[in-house]
């Protein structure tokens, strides 16, 4: 991510990820939690016409002394800052807190936000919580930017001719890293469509399978002990089967048990939609759509759902994001499309405060329901877009 960041890096981009990423930031709702001059400064203009020509990316930045020697590295690493952006010569400062996954320790926003506060007074900073789980930060003084921004940044760039084939090829890597994990880049490929049916219907046998597997190091060796002493019982047999079928894919395995949380929507909704249903589930996130609102898409070959549900899994509660996607709607259906969100989010009952960019815009959210409550709930969602979408001759 800092070498995404850094103008002098040779990846040849200059200063456009991070400006990119202020003027995404600038776009969102909880920059109403900010002071007047922040508000302004993340004005759209402003951002294109900073001067960045002495900018410095620092990597996990030690805002608090070390409390002991004996401290544990883990705990250590817990006091350092993601990357910071600096600019001594315009008084600027750039935090941004990337999570990939692990969530947010108790007052570790706004211990690093008071410890910027402390070592660059005079400064403008802007604090940036990218998360690819999208969750709200503890602080109000951070932005939440989910990983969308970054996957739609890096394939503009891929798609710029003026980017050599090397670093062409380096971003493209990148997003598919983190595209895996993304909670609005969708995939329809056959396989991801097999893990979902798999993990659907095969929930329980999956998980005694990636039980039975999984331990890794000396637990290994233990395990195939224990199994190979038993082969004589038909249990320890299909034990010793499921060991070995589980490590020539263990990679595709434990996906599929990480998608088989979401079995009960893939059941409920496929036979309700009578293969209309388009899905992209991830480990702990899920996407639903309709292949039949494919025809307001530009390019049918590589795009987002224009219309969604997104499903995040927190224990054993979800949270629920009825949204709109424009990036790859057709430029004569926008418009309409975008006046149609404005309608529905305009008269949705949510007791949670729907997000908005440029392109992007949640129009109902719904959070903390139980599995059942979430099913029912994504199923309603989809049936009346599906006819308000009908009605409005959109699709």
């Amino acid at each position: 991510m800092a070498w995404l960041f850094n103008p002098s890096e040779g990846h040849g981009l200059g200063d456009r990820a991070l400006r990119s990423l202020l003027v995404f930031a600038g776009q969102l709702e909880n920059v109403q939690n900010l002071d007047r001059q922040s508000q302004d400064f993340l004005r759209p203009h402003n951002i294109h016409h900073l001067a960045l020509s002495h900018m410095l990316v620092n990597i996990e930045l030690r805002l608090e002394p070390r409390r002991t020697r004996t401290a544990s590295a883990t705990k250590s690493k817990k006091n350092l800052l993601d990357v910071v952006v600096l600019e001594p010569v315009t008084k600027l400062c750039i935090a941004i807190e990337n999570k990939f996954g692990a969530g947010e320790s108790p007052d570790q926003l706004k211990r690093y936000r008071l410890g910027l506060e402390k070592r660059f007074p005079g400064f403008q900073r802007i604090y940036i919580f990218l998360d690819k789980l999208e969750a709200e930060p503890k602080d109000d003084q951070w932005l939440p930017v989910g990983y969308s921004w970054l996957n739609g940044f890096l394939l503009e760039q891929e798609n710029d001719p003026a980017i050599s084939a090397d670093v062409r090829r380096t971003l493209s890597e990148f997003r598919d890293a983190v595209q895996d994990e993304d909670e609005e880049s969708t995939s329809t490929s056959t396989t991801s469509r097999l893990i979902s049916s798999v993990a659907a219907k095969h929930g329980e046998a999956i998980e005694a399978m990636c039980a039975i597997g999984r331990p890794k190091g000396e637990k290994f060796l233990d395990a195939l002990k224990e199994i190979s002493a038993n082969l004589r019982s038909a249990e320890g047999r299909a034990s010793l089967s499921l060991f070995k079928l589980y490590h020539t894919r263990s990679l595709l395995w434990d996906e599929c048990r990480q998608r088989a949380r979401f079995a009960a929507f893939f059941n409920t909704l496929n036979e309700k939609f009578h293969g209309d249903l388009d899905s992209d589930v991830k480990r702990v996130k899920a996407w639903y759509s309709l292949r039949s609102w494919k025809s307001l898409v530009e390019n049918k070959d590589e795009y987002f759902f224009p219309v969604s549900v997104r499903v995040s899994s927190r224990e054993e509660r979800f949270d629920l994001y009825t949204y709109i996607d424009l990036r790859s709607v057709r430029q004569d259906a926008r418009e309409a499309l975008r006046t149609f969100g404005a309608l529905i989010r305009k008269s949705a009952s949510s007791k949670n405060s729907p997000r908005r960019t440029a392109e992007t815009f949640d129009i109902c959210v719904r959070k903390g329901l139980s599995r059942a409550d979430a099913v029912k709930e994504v199923m309603g969602q989809l049936e009346f877009l599906r006819d308000s979408l009908r009605s409005q001759g959109l699709t």
